[in-house]
């Protein structure tokens, strides 16, 4: 697309027009103020410039914001209005199409000599010459182009040159650079806390600029933010004072009966009762008999006290006789004398089983137990059990040898013997007693204790 440019020349003895060329001297144009740059992000007000000067400080412009207002009423339709005036005249359309060039017509006579022309007129731009002559190919004189990529260009003109018109280069439009211009000065925007922006001028005589409030309204609150992350603990404060003694709560006292009953006794009146509760568990299941043990040594003389001495004869008939503090026990004829031992500490054995013991009676023979080195007088013999007692200083003791289930068990018990322990049978020789109480009496009479 051609390029239409046209230069005033203001001086006549610029133009050098009987050569084909024409020249303007123009000076350079001098350096361009700074620009400030206003730019607003976030109700924040910054500021840059092309001039390399230092920049206002960023100001936030943002007003409070406002109390919403009421909605108002609709407003009532307005009468029509007049017709409005014809509009100003459109602008010029563009050129049309230039038409085909005519034929050259002949040369007529040379004119008379013009007037200073007012002005050079451009046509258009082409980067070369070859470009302009194809595409301005019916040119008349006096038309003007540029040609090059880049200013200053070179000027061509369609003149008559050595009697042939042609393209003449007319040089470049370019002048020798002129002074430097004065300092136009610049403008320092400023915003104050109320949203005034002024400006301040560089230059003295420079023209005031009013100001001008640029907050805008105050916005819509905005939502609530997030929680803040829990603060660290502080420091412990200083221990507390002690608390007053708390009141005494009591206690309980437990205590258990013989048949297994627990109960607790309060140390203070006024607590509650505690529940008591039977704790004995079920008897348990009959041990396995133990092993018999190893027939004992020989003993020697039972002595009680350390003076009491046990003297046996053999005879059918067994006496009790006592001189003093001896104890003496003689058989004259008869069965003899089964003398059984009781072993061990805690848990006790016999060293004859309930059957020999029950066939010696039966035989006549004298039985007897010894434990301790104590004699013990059967109180009451069967096939199944052997009951003796002893009298050891006034303190009573007894021993029970039992069957039962096939397994024998030895029970020693000191302290007095409760009648119920004593059976007796009128069919036997040892005890003649029909009740319980001529079986104690004859006992403590055996015992020597009546």
């Amino acid at each position: 697309m051609n390029e239409i440019l046209t230069v005033e020349l203001r001086s006549a003895g610029a133009l050098e027009a009987d050569a084909g060329s024409a020249r303007l001297v123009q000076g350079p144009r001098g350096e361009p103020g700074a620009v400030f740059t206003p730019s607003v992000q976030e109700g924040v007000l910054s500021w840059t410039n092309d001039g390399g000067l230092e920049n206002p400080s960023p100001a936030d412009i943002r007003g409070p914001k406002g109390d919403k207002g009421d909605k108002g009423e609709p407003g009532s339709d307005g009468a029509p209005g007049a017709d409005g005036a014809d509009g100003a005249p459109g602008a010029q359309g563009p050129a049309g199409p230039q038409g085909p060039q005519g034929p050259q017509g002949p040369q007529g006579p040379a004119g008379p000599k013009g007037d200073t022309g007012s002005g050079l007129d451009i046509l258009g731009r082409y980067d070369t010459l070859e470009e302009l002559s194809a595409a301005v190919s019916a040119p008349e004189i006096g038309d003007n182009y540029y040609v090059g990529e880049a200013a200053p260009y070179t000027i061509y003109t369609w003149t008559v040159s050595d009697g042939a018109a042609g393209w003449v280069d007319g040089g470049k439009l370019q002048g020798a650079p002129g002074e430097a211009g004065a300092d136009g000065g610049y403008y320092t925007p400023a915003v104050d806390s109320a949203g005034n922006l002024s400006w301040t001028a560089s230059e003295a005589g420079m023209p005031a600029l009013g100001s001008v409030n640029i907050r805008g309204p105050k916005g819509e609150a905005g939502p609530s933010g997030a929680d803040g992350a829990p603060g660290a603990d502080g420091a412990p404060g200083p221990a507390g004072a002690d608390g007053a003694p708390g009141e005494d709560g009591g206690y309980y006292t437990p205590a258990v009966d013989s048949a297994g009953n627990l109960s607790w006794t309060a140390s203070k009146s006024g607590m509650a009762a505690a529940a008591g509760a039977n704790i004995r568990g079920p008897a348990g299941a009959d041990g396995a008999p133990g092993a018999a043990g190893a027939p004992g040594a020989d003993g020697q003389d039972a002595t009680i006290n350390g003076v009491n001495a046990l003297t046996i004869a053999a005879g059918e008939n067994v006496e009790l006789s006592q001189s003093g503090s001896t104890l003496t026990i003689s058989a004259s004829g008869g069965g003899g004398l089964l003398a059984v031992n009781i072993l061990g500490s805690g848990s006790y054995t016999a060293d004859k089983t309930n059957a020999e013991i029950y066939a010696a009676f039966q035989g006549g023979s004298m039985v007897l137990a010894l434990w301790q080195g104590m004699i013990l007088q059967p109180l009451s013999i069967e096939a199944d059990y052997a009951y003796f007692g002893y009298n050891a200083d006034g303190e009573l003791g007894s021993v029970m040898i039992q069957t039962y289930g096939g397994s024998q068990e030895v029970y020693v018990g000191e302290g007095t013997v409760p009648a119920g322990s004593i059976s007796y049978d009128t069919g036997e020789t040892t005890l003649a007693a029909t009740n319980v109480q001529d079986a104690i009496d004859e006992i403590c009479y055996m015992l020597g204790l009546t």
